[in-house]
């Protein structure tokens, strides 16, 4: 009997060190149920629950991340058992983890914003403003040791510093015009030519970026009466206009010359000699150009027969051969005349003969 006594008080230390089960505090006659076994949905819910509660405390950016990183190996393994059964919808290559984490991150970094975005604003612009200040402030000190440096005697310093440095420039500017002096009279002109092209060109390159206009030259002096009248009054070229010199105005100075008889150039068209008879009028500009006509009659005729000889019937047959005939006996005429001019011709009898 002792034996079998010692044997069944025989206790195992193994679980002292370990927390007493629920089952411990209670009755000894009362069996603990067995734990409920959760689904991996219900553990991915519960562990999104958990991450999503210490989001909403408010905590810092810094906190986040060590939750995260610590919750990461067990939140990986229970939505991998969670996206078992996959979504036909849902492509092969989709990565939920990235998206789960990069959501929750993009939340709480703009949690604030989300929920206080006049704070959010107002705290940014006090600290832009501040870092203005401080800017400001900055330059306004380098301009105060600035002013204390010159008064102190800086500025000759500074006068020191420009003088040597115009030295400088000087000597340098010497040397280079010296060596460029001495290039032969080649290569100094490929230099010049090079040098004024290329002003040349940004020069013309900033007119046509700005849309500006090439410079004008402005003579000095009227160029137009348009610039000095008192009035300016436009006109159509095509309306009819009556000559400034016409008899209405001034005084009629006509006079009709004796008549013409001319042979004329043959062509393939006449048969013979073709011939013609001439009589005109002609209008002079002034008394002087008129008597001119008179006396010098026979000398006009002659001209204006040698003149007729060189058109051909087939040219005074037609209206513009007329008028081109007045044309150019006007021309002859003028030419001949010492005094005045004639200012119009006119035909009072013309005959041809084919």
């Amino acid at each position: 009997m002792a034996n079998e006594n010692s044997n069944s008080d025989v206790i195992s230390l193994d679980g002292l060190d370990q927390d007493p089960p629920p089952s411990a505090n209670k009755d000894k006659g009362t069996v603990a149920p067995p734990e409920e076994k959760l689904s991996p949905e219900v553990l991915a819910e519960q562990q999104f629950q958990k991450i999503k509660s210490e989001i909403d405390r408010d905590l810092p950016k810094e906190t986040i991340l060590d939750i995260l990183r610590e919750e990461d190996a067990e939140f990986i393994k229970n939505l991998d058992q969670f996206l078992q059964a996959k979504d036909p919808h849902v492509p092969e290559d989709y990565n939920f983890h990235n998206d789960a984490v990069g959501i929750m991150y993009f939340l709480r970094k703009f949690q604030k914003l989300f929920l206080d975005p006049s704070g959010v604003l107002r705290r940014r612009w006090r600290r832009h403003v501040g870092e203005v200040d401080v800017f400001l402030g900055g330059i306004k000190n380098k301009i105060v040791h600035y002013l204390l440096y010159l008064k102190n005697g800086g500025y000759k310093d500074l006068v020191a510093k420009a003088k040597n440095i115009a030295a400088i420039v000087a000597t340098e500017t010497k040397i280079y015009l010296k060596a460029l002096w001495a290039t032969p009279r080649l290569k100094k002109f490929y230099f010049l030519t090079f040098v004024a092209s290329t002003y040349l060109s940004y020069f013309l390159i900033m007119l046509i970026v700005t849309n500006k206009k090439l410079p004008t030259v402005n003579l000095e002096g009227v160029t137009s009466f348009e610039q000095v009248a008192d009035s300016v009054h436009e006109f159509s070229p095509e309306a009819s206009m009556e000559q400034f010199d016409s008899p209405i105005r001034h005084s009629d100075y006509t006079v009709l010359l004796g008549k013409v008889v001319a042979n004329l150039r043959p062509t393939q068209g006449t048969s013979g000699q073709p011939m013609g008879a001439f009589r005109f009028h002609f209008e002079a500009s002034t008394r002087e150009t008129a008597v001119e006509l008179v006396d010098r009659e026979k000398e006009l005729l002659d001209l204006m027969q040698r003149t007729i000889e060189e058109m051909t019937w087939d040219e005074l047959s037609s209206v513009d051969g007329k008028a081109h005939l007045k044309l150019v006996i006007r021309k002859k005429i003028n030419e001949a005349l010492n005094r005045g001019r004639v200012k119009k011709v006119l035909i009072e009898t013309i005959i041809l003969k084919n």
